[in-house]
């Protein structure tokens, strides 16, 4: 699926590929980090999670849901909602998948602070924005006012909020670790190149007080922490993408 010259999702058509969640959310990405080392995902029997996807895309977060899981997803596109889960999808991912997934179509941020008064939180294991709009910043969605609704949304300290940073031109890490901050949590900044047969490379801040999951030696080894002393958050009323701009 592309949008402008930037790509937001693939699947592969062989089958022995075809329920890889490829892309910016493939096993080695931060999603995939947040995913597989999740608290809830250690101990057998594992507990069922819920998730938050910021972001349709291709559904390919679907593809890491189990039995029991709820994935619930927010679009503001309703072409993204027919392509990857409408009737005559071009993506499997959210047909094929384990778990129950759920379709909400507007606004992420909107629709969790309309959730919060009609039916209070979702009591989310993981949360992840990934909304981007080609290189396009949702700056609605990296202030400390969009913060303040994900935390409310969040279970407990296991929880993670990861958030795809993925930029040609500009540098989000601040802006997330700021978010950190404010929160009380760490901000684990991973990096990863991609998985081959295609490589896809992508950038997470993955951000929790999850002890269990920050002390993990594969989550150590594939972040970095990142420094949260010289952070200046974005707010509804103040944001400057221009300091952003890498050099």
């Amino acid at each position: 699926m592309v949008n402008g010259r930037t790509n937001h999702g693939i699947q592969y058509l062989t089958p022995k590929l075809n329920h890889w969640p490829g892309g910016y959310c493939a096993p080695g990405s931060g999603a995939g980090l947040a995913f597989r080392h999740h608290a809830r995902r250690q101990s057998p029997p594992f507990s069922p999670i819920r998730v938050g996807v910021l972001g349709l895309g291709v559904g390919a977060m679907a593809a890491y849901a189990a039995p029991g899981d709820v994935f619930r997803f927010y679009e503001i596109n309703r072409l993204a909602v027919d392509y990857a889960a409408g009737t005559n999808a071009f993506f499997t991912y959210m047909r094929d998948c384990r778990g129950r997934t759920q379709v909400v179509l507007g606004d992420g941020r909107l629709s969790l602070e309309r959730e919060l008064v009609e039916s209070g939180s979702e009591q989310y294991d993981i949360l992840l924005l990934d909304a981007f709009s080609s290189d396009a910043v949702p700056v609605h969605l990296l202030t400390m006012e969009a913060m303040d609704i994900y935390l409310r949304h969040l279970r407990d300290d296991d929880s993670i909020l990861a958030v795809n940073i993925t930029n040609r031109y500009i540098d989000l890490r601040p802006i997330v670790a700021a978010l950190a901050a404010h929160a009380g949590m760490k901000a684990l900044w991973v990096f990863y190149e991609g998985d081959p047969p295609l490589h896809i490379s992508s950038n997470w801040v993955l951000l929790t007080r999850s002890r269990a999951f920050l002390s993990q030696p594969d989550v150590q080894k594939a972040g970095t922490m990142l420094n949260l002393a010289t952070a200046v958050p974005w707010t509804d009323s103040l944001s400057n993408i221009f300091r952003q701009l890498r050099r």
